[in-house]
C-alpha cells in the first residue's frame, strides 16, 4: 500500500505529518521478490521530527542515499530509528541472527555519506534507536581494513544532546552452522554521550557494564530485552553496576529447569537450551516518592567483607577486574529465589520503577483459592 503513487505524494505533501514511522513485514531474504518490497521511496517528506524504518531492505547505496536526502530536508529532526531485514537461525534458543560479513557497515556508510555533505550539520537527536542489521561495530574488524577509521556515528548525530539510546547487541553468527556469539560494539563512538539518560540492549555483557560504569554513568532507564534465565552469568553484572542516577531497570528474565548440587552454580548459559514454554507477561511496578536521585551506596550483606578489610584490595585491583568479581556474596542464596534487586549493590534502593516479564502460572504467589 505504501508503495502506491498517489499515497505517498498525499503523505509527503501533508503539511500537518512531522512523525513518519514505517515497521515492514518480515521477509524471508532468499525470497528477493518479496524481501526488495521493503522500503519506500522517503524524497519528498520536509521537516519531519521523528524518522523510523524498520525491516527495511534492498541496495545499500540507494537506500543510503535516499536516507541522506530525506535527513538534509530535515535538519530539526529528534528521533531515528532503524533496522533492517535479516534472517534467523530459530533452530535454537535464545536465537540468532545471521549476519554474513559484508552486512557489518551500513550504519558507516549511512554516517560518511551525510558527513561529506560538507553543508550539513551533525542531526541533534532526542532518540536513537538502532535495530537489528544497523550495527555501531569497530571498522578495524573488516577484512580488508576499510579506509578512514576511526569515529564515524558523531559525523550523523551529536553526541552531546543524545538522550535515549536503543541498540543491538544480541547473538549472532555469520552461517548457520557457526556457534553464536554476541555483537561486538564499538563503544568508543559513544564515549561523548554525556546526556543519556535510556539505555536498551539486547543483552547486558561485560562491554556493557563497562561503558555503563564510565562513559555512559548518567544512564537513569536501563532496559535488557533478551530473555534470560536465572543461571545466566551476565546477570552476575548487575552486582557491579554502578549508576549514581539509576532508577528504573526492566529485565525480561524466563523460568527455566532447576538444578541440584554443584550444577546450581555451573556457569553454563542454561537459556540457550532449556527455555520454558510458558508465555510470559510484562508486569511493571512504579513506586512513589522522591525525584531526587542521588549516588547509590554499596551496602554490604551478611557474611561479606567489611570496608576495611576490602581497602587494601581496592586499591591495587580495579573493581571491575576478574578478581573483584569472583566475590559474590548472594551465591549462598538458592538462585531461584535471587531477583534482579538482591544482585544490585543497593538492593534497588533508589528505584523509582522496575519492570519484569514473570510466567503467572509458576512465578506469582497467591492467597487466592479456587473452588
Amino acid at each position: 500500500m505504501l508503495r502506491d503513487t498517489e499515497l505517498l505524494r498525499a503523505l509527503k505533501t501533508s503539511p500537518t505529518i512531522k512523525d513518519v514511522s514505517i515497521l515492514f513485514a518480515s521477509q524471508y531474504l532468499d525470497n528477493p521478490e518479496d524481501a526488495l518490497n521493503c522500503s519506500v521511496p522517503l524524497e519528498g517528506f520536509k521537516n519531519l521530527t521523528s524518522l523510523e524504518l524498520y525491516n527495511f531492505f534492498g541496495n545499500d547505496e540507494s537506500l543510503i542515499t535516499d536516507l541522506v536526502d530525506v535527513l538534509e530536508e530535515c535538519p530539526g529532526l529528534k528521533t531515528l530509528g532503524l533496522s533492517c531485514g535479516c534472517d534467523y537461525d530459530c533452530e535454537n534458543l535464545p536465537e540468532s541472527l545471521l549476519m554474513p560479513e559484508e552486512d557489518f557497515d551500513f550504519l558507516m556508510k549511512l554516517c560518511e555519506n551525510y558527513g561529506s555533505r560538507s553543508r550539513l550539520s551533525p542531526l541533534a537527536l532526542d532518540t536513537l534507536r538502532l535495530g537489528q542489521g544497523i550495527y555501531i561495530f569497530d571498522s578495524s574488524i573488516m577484512q580488508p581494513v576499510v579506509e578512514n577509521q576511526g569515529k564515524y556515528l558523531p559525523k550523523l548525530v551529536q553526541m552531546e544532546t543524545l538522550k535515549n539510546l536503543h541498540l543491538f547487541n544480541g547473538l549472532v553468527k555469520e552461517d548457520i552452522y557457526d556457534d553464536p556469539e554476541p555483537l561486538e560494539v564499538d563503544w568508543s563512538q559513544l564515549e561523548d554521550c554525556k546526556s543519556l539518560q535510556k539505555l536498551s540492549v539486547s543483552r547486558f555483557d561485560e562491554e556493557v557494564l563497562d561503558w555503563l560504569n564510565t562513559s555512559g554513568n548518567s544512564v537513569q532507564d536501563f532496559i535488557v530485552t533478551e530473555h534470560y534465565g536465572m543461571y545466566d552469568k551476565d546477570l552476575d553484572n548487575f552486582r557491579f553496576l554502578r549508576l549514581p542516577r539509576l532508577s528504573m531497570i526492566f529485565l525480561r528474565e524466563m523460568m527455566v529447569s532447576r538444578r541440584d548440587g554443584d550444577d546450581a552454580w555451573s556457569d553454563t548459559d542454561s537459556s540457550i537450551t532449556d527455555f520454558s514454554e510458558a508465555e510470559s507477561e510484562s508486569v511493571a511496578g512504579t513506586a512513589s516518592g522522591a525525584e531526587s536521585l542521588p549516588e547509590s551506596p554499596t551496602l554490604p550483606k551478611a557474611g561479606s567483607p567489611s570496608e576495611a578489610e576490602t581497602t587494601s584490595d581496592a586499591e591495587s585491583t580495579s573493581e571491575f577486574e576478574s578478581p573483584s568479581r569472583a566475590w559474590i556474596p548472594y551465591l549462598e542464596l538458592d538462585r531461584s529465589t535471587i531477583t534482579v534487586l538482591d544482585r544490585l549493590s543497593d538492593h534497588g534502593a533508589k528505584l523509582t520503577r522496575l519492570g519484569l516479564c514473570i510466567d503467572l502460572e509458576t512465578q506469582w504467589v497467591s492467597d487466592f483459592k479456587t473452588g
